[in-house]
């Protein structure tokens, strides 16, 4: 807030549908060039109402008493207050006049962020109820967004020059798939030779942002209890192809990288030129299953531009509980609540 005059105690009233809420005091003098600041955030009921009024008044500096002396305020049109349906959009502010009750401009401005949200919003727990709930009640809210689940498919066909540590005895070889806690490996080739052949498909459930990748390792039965690793790759699933219908998928080919068993990492060498051959693919027509079948409440496939049309935006927020069983750690009250 700007404004300048001699010393006083300044507080922000706002007030709708017969709901005021009051700002903390801030102090305010006209021997500095500080402005008057105070970050809060105020809630309300959505209702037909269409105007907000926010005013400025004196304190004493006593008593911490509101006068009726009004600094100035600001009544705004409700309708023109945008929706804001995701956290991560932006909130945009704005510097306003003060008004006297003529509706004459006074000395001061006021800026404010407006928006239509929901309990999710990360400024509810914190904000100033206007008779939203009791102001003794400690409610924080928090949403929990479900990720976009993807069907990665993978589809094993070859492996080539691949460089055993004994080279005078066929390798028995397989290969092995990690994705998050997910792992499958194939059957051991039927062609013992350092070209195998497999020709086998998997499935995997991938989360979007993709932060965990696709790692793959090949491996060698050298004995009945031991095993030794050939060659992993890693492949980042955000390069992946995405399948929405029935289109063929381009098979590629993919570069081993040596693993030294002493270090428990990958090196890369000049000369390690082993690669193996694979179709991998996001299936996005597919809906992944997360709930059981008899209760799924979506059977929306993947991608979003398989989605049919909406025909609207249904809202709704949890006013009050009765006889719920909480869980208490120490002197904490904990309680969910689940859609």
């Amino acid at each position: 807030m700007k404004f300048c005059d001699r010393c006083y105690m300044i507080d922000c009233d706002c007030e709708y549908d017969n709901n005021p809420v009051r700002s903390e005091w801030s102090w305010v003098s006209d021997d500095s060039d500080t402005n008057t600041e105070w970050n809060q955030v105020f809630a309300f009921y959505r209702n037909k109402e269409i105007m907000l009024e926010v005013s400025v008044k004196d304190a004493d500096v006593d008593t911490n008493v509101v006068k009726d002396n009004l600094r100035g305020w600001i009544l705004y049109d409700l309708s023109e207050v945008p929706e804001r349906f995701h956290a991560d959009s932006c909130i945009f502010r704005k510097w306003y006049e003060l008004e006297d009750r003529k509706g004459e401009k006074v000395k001061g401005e006021l800026m404010l962020a407006m928006w239509w949200g929901t309990q999710a919003d990360e400024a509810f727990p914190e904000a100033i109820s206007g008779g939203l709930v009791d102001a003794s009640a400690r409610i924080c809210s928090k949403a929990y967004l479900q990720p976009r689940l993807w069907y990665l498919r993978v589809h094993v066909i070859e492996a080539q020059d691949l460089i055993p540590s004994d080279q005078t005895i066929s390798p028995e070889v397989y290969m092995k798939f990690f994705l998050g806690h997910q792992a499958l490996r194939t059957r051991l080739s039927t062609r013992k030779s350092i070209h195998p052949i497999w020709n086998e498909e998997f499935m995997f459930v991938a989360t979007e942002p993709f932060e965990k990748p696709l790692i793959v390792s090949v491996e060698d039965r050298v004995a009945p209890d031991k095993d030794e690793v050939l060659g992993r790759c890693v492949i980042p699933l955000q390069y992946v192809d995405r399948r929405l219908g029935h289109r063929a998928i381009k098979s590629r080919w993919f570069n081993l990288q040596k693993y030294d068993m002493s270090e428990g990492k990958m090196t890369k060498q000049a000369k390690f030129a082993s690669r193996i051959h694979m179709r991998i693919c996001l299936e996005g027509g597919y809906h992944v299953l997360d709930e059981s079948p008899h209760y799924s409440t979506a059977l929306r496939p993947t991608a979003k531009q398989l989605w049919k049309k909406s025909i609207g935006i249904l809202e709704f927020g949890i006013l009050s509980v009765l006889n719920i069983e909480t869980i208490c750690s120490g002197n904490i009250m904990n309680c969910w609540f689940h859609d």
